[in-house]
């Protein structure tokens, strides 16, 4: 779950029968708390998972890892809430400090935060 000022986003887990789920959820936030989930209709959904990350940074919700149903996974994705279209995030070539960037193993049940425009 991110959280916003108005509004929490909740994508993916698993439900009641332990089927991985790939949708996405709003719960908007009013004045009286909250008021209402709504579930979103996205384009280019990727792969349901659960045990990810989830930030939320702009006006997009980045999500990282996670268990797909092939396992884990360093896949990372970003739901650009604007216009509900999931893309998958190709990592730089190079880092901040000109060297080759590297992607993190794959990995589920960890955390993650945004600090300097980076996740």
């Amino acid at each position: 779950m991110v959280l916003s000022s108005e509004k929490a986003f909740v994508y993916g887990g698993r439900d009641a029968r332990d089927q991985l789920l790939g949708d996405v959820h709003v719960l908007v936030l009013g004045e009286a708390g909250f008021e209402r989930w709504e579930k979103l209709s996205t384009t280019n959904t990727p792969d349901p998972r659960c045990r990810h990350t989830a930030v939320l940074h702009g006006d997009s919700m980045h999500v990282f890892g996670g268990i797909k149903a092939s396992g884990e996974t360093n896949e990372s994705v970003s739901l650009e809430l604007n216009d509900l279209k999931w893309r998958v995030v190709e990592p730089p070539e190079l880092g901040r400090d000109r060297r080759p960037a590297t992607v993190p193993s794959a990995r589920d049940s960890h955390t993650a935060v945004v600090i300097e425009g980076q996740m």
